[in-house]
């Protein structure tokens, strides 16, 4: 039978040879061509119909073995059309003739359903006799193959149609086990048979050459590297399918798994092609005919390949950019989960590994010491668009991780009632044996990353003249653009990936923080990406804003509020308020709070020199002052682009259940700065308070006109309008009192 069979793919060798140059087209591209794939479908078929006429039944494993080859090979051309029903049933007639045969169908019953056949207390699976091992020496590559694509073939909807034991975790397990069980049996080296092999010794024998069969004894055969690839296919499904069941523990163990695998065997079979090396191009028979030849060539097939390239079909060449990608969303996941489960330090893995990977395509830009853009010597016109992005998502990913940590930290620093719970926010993370194995986890050399990330980058000092005091700010000019601290490589991990408790271990977080975001404005910028741009500028606003709140002085937190006062500012004033109304809408907000900080700052300065002989109250009284107008008048701007003037009643205005807080606490902000002006004399006092009541009755106004059309909205729960409500009751009663010329007190 075995000499039928070799003289049936002899026969149709023209055949073979023609699917497997399809199949490079196909590969070539990131998206599979229509027009090769349907002329492949159309070819496998034809090969099937002259396999069926050459042999009318399937009698022995050895026809089996070809047959459903075939069939699977159909079964995944249906897949790429998106036809996962007819695929579906292609392969489950590969599974049922393999139920017809005895020897084959144990095997089946044992990969499928092992508890069925595990002997009494025993731990392990099922057991295989002789017979079990030898059907699986023979379809180890086809069952594998067979399986996996019955899982892929199951959608979410199908699948709550089919049962436990038809689902794609069921053939996916089953998948699992034959790797396992192959492995148990077999040299470490070899591997089952695989139609992609059986191509390429069809095309090299066409050509007169002789089979390669250079490897040492310690390299993986053909048929094992085909195998392992498998086997990443079986794990990277097995993470789709944990995450489809929402089991998303389940999901990362097996990405990460994945992730792994495709770095340990891109070297393999890199050195496989290099083993087998190139065959006499002018010995080649024409695999094509003109006319598809002509289509391929304008579809850009481009250069011809070597024989050997047919293994390439069931691999996917590794590709570093999607790698990268797929370990920065595995990152995210761990950084998520990192409070309850401590896998910040693999989160700060994966993302470091993404930049590893990258590094290896070509060294990335270099800041230059003043400003956030490449250095002029820099080349980086080579890097791909695709590249560029994917880096910059990277840096913008480690930036949020870094954040998050900042903001742990200041929760727990601000914290009072739960101050002994919040506490160990930081021993969680630090008690942690998880540095000791930093890099385990992919098995790279992490340190030129981590190290660019510990020396950071911070830009330069901004102009702090107009809103600032010079002499609070002498003595500590460098205390945020000094030098970075040089911490050995392997604290560097645990100072990146744990919660900060103080003023030191959230300055490296931050330096952090700043230079993953200059990375990332290489790519967006404001003139190509203006809303990614812009998101980068708040973060940065927001690392400044986290950082002051471990700052135990008060004109150095001026100083940090000041930084970001100037790059708001700075990224507003081009932006088109109709074009980019919404984004103008969160960083107007975001100035006037801002401002309203540095003016709460300015005034505690100020009480706390009142007594003094100096001039130095007046001064921080005319600073704060000077402060909430120009917090007032960018509340004013805020609510202007709800289609409202500044003091136009708002009353008839809509407002959508997204809108409504914002717009209240725009009012609510605007009312306290009036009441918390420091007033010289009575009168402006009573203007002050006067333009206070104002505030807050229109706060009050336009939360009652909302709740009328939604009476459920969860803004009547507002503590700001319940103090809104208060001061509208008490502010004319303390008016009055002014006015009959009774002394009070700046009302809060």
């Amino acid at each position: 039978m075995a000499t039928q069979v070799q003289a049936f793919l002899q026969e149709n060798s023209q055949a073979i040879r023609e699917l497997r140059n399809l199949e490079m087209i196909r590969l070539n591209r990131y998206t599979p061509l229509n027009t090769a794939r349907n002329a492949a479908m159309r070819i496998y078929a034809e090969l099937l119909e002259n396999f069926k006429s050459t042999f009318p039944r399937i009698t022995t494993t050895t026809l089996l073995l070809y047959w459903g080859f075939i069939r699977t090979r159909i079964a995944g051309l249906h897949l790429e059309t998106g036809d996962r029903n007819q695929a579906y049933e292609v392969l489950m007639s590969i599974v049922k003739q393999a139920n017809a045969m005895e020897p084959v169908y144990s095997l089946l019953e044992k990969l499928r359903f092992p508890e069925k056949f595990q002997p009494p207390n025993s731990l392990g699976g099922a057991q295989l006799t002789n017979s079990d091992m030898l059907m699986l020496n023979i379809f180890a590559g086809l069952l594998q193959n067979t399986f996996n694509l019955l899982a892929a073939s199951l959608s979410v909807p199908t699948e709550t149609n089919i049962s436990a034991d038809s689902s794609a975790l069921h053939w996916l397990h089953s998948a699992k086990r034959v790797h396992e069980l192959y492995l148990i049996q077999n040299p470490e080296n070899i591997g089952p048979t695989f139609w992609e092999t059986i191509q390429f010794r069809e095309c090299v024998e066409s050509l007169g050459e002789n089979i390669p069969n250079g490897e040492a004894e310690s390299e993986m055969s053909p048929e094992r590297l085909l195998f392992e690839h498998g086997y990443t296919s079986t794990i990277f499904l097995l993470a789709q399918a944990y995450q489809l069941a929402n089991e998303p523990d389940h999901a990362a163990s097996y990405c990460q798994l994945t992730l792994s695998r495709q770095i340990t065997f891109a070297r393999p079979y890199r050195n496989l092609l290099r083993v087998f090396g190139p065959l006499d191009r002018r010995k080649r028979s024409r695999a094509m005919s003109a006319r598809r030849s002509r289509d391929a060539i304008t579809e850009g097939m481009g250069l011809r390949r070597r024989p050997v390239d047919c293994l390439s079909a069931a691999f996917q060449p590794f590709d570093r950019i999607e790698w990268a990608s797929n370990a920065t969303s595995l990152g995210r996941y761990y950084e998520t989960v990192g409070l309850k489960t401590n896998t910040f330090y693999s989160a700060l893995e994966c993302h470091t590994s993404a930049l590893a990977i990258l590094d290896e395509i070509g060294p990335q830009p270099q800041l230059s010491s003043t400003s956030c853009t490449p250095a002029a010597d820099d080349k980086t016109g080579h890097f791909s668009t695709r590249e560029q992005r994917i880096r910059a998502n990277i840096y913008r990913s480690l930036a949020e991780m870094f954040l998050n940590l900042l903001d742990l930290g200041v929760q727990a620093l601000q914290s009072t009632t739960k101050q002994s719970d919040n506490s160990d926010i930081t021993s969680k993370v630090r008690n942690s044996n998880a540095a000791k194995d930093f890099g385990s986890m992919f098995q790279l050399d992490l340190r030129a990353v981590l190290d660019r990330l510990n020396e950071g980058f911070v830009e330069e000092t901004t102009d702090s003249s107009a809103l600032s005091d010079e002499h609070c700010f002498s003595a500590h000019q460098n205390s945020i653009n000094g030098p970075a601290m040089h911490t050995e490589d392997e604290n560097i991990a645990d100072t990146l990936s744990t919660v900060p408790s103080n003023y030191h271990s959230a300055s490296r977080l931050f330096r952090a923080v700043s230079y993953a975001i200059s990375q990332a404005e290489h790519f967006y910028t404001m003139e190509e990406r203006c809303s990614d741009a812009v998101e980068l500028v708040q973060s940065r606003s927001k690392a400044y804003r986290m950082l002051a709140a471990f700052e135990s002085t008060r004109a150095r937190q001026c100083r940090m509020h000041k930084r970001r006062v100037d790059m708001i500012t700075r990224v507003l004033k081009p932006l088109n308020r109709q074009h980019y109304q919404h984004v103008c809408r969160q960083l107007l907000f975001e100035l006037a709070e801002t401002l309203s900080t540095m003016r709460d700052l300015k005034q505690e300065i100020h009480d706390e020199l009142i007594g003094e002989t100096s001039k130095a109250p007046l001064h921080y009284a005319r600073k704060a002052n000077q402060l909430a107008k120009r917090a007032v008048a960018t509340f004013d701007e805020f609510l202007a682009t709800f289609g409202r003037s500044p003091g136009q009643n708002t009353k008839i205005r809509k407002f959508t259940e997204d809108e409504i807080r914002p717009v209240m606490l725009a009012h609510f902000y605007s009312a306290r700065l009036h009441s918390r002006i420091i007033a010289v004399n009575p009168n402006e006092q009573i203007r002050s308070l006067s333009r206070a009541l104002s505030g807050y009755r229109a706060a009050v106004s336009v939360v009652e006109n909302h709740l009328q059309r939604h009476p459920r909205s969860s803004i009547q729960n507002a503590e700001e309008l319940s103090i809104a409500r208060d001061m509208c009751n008490l502010l004319p009663v303390r008016l009055s009192r002014l006015v009959r010329g009774e002394p009070i007190g700046t009302v809060s």
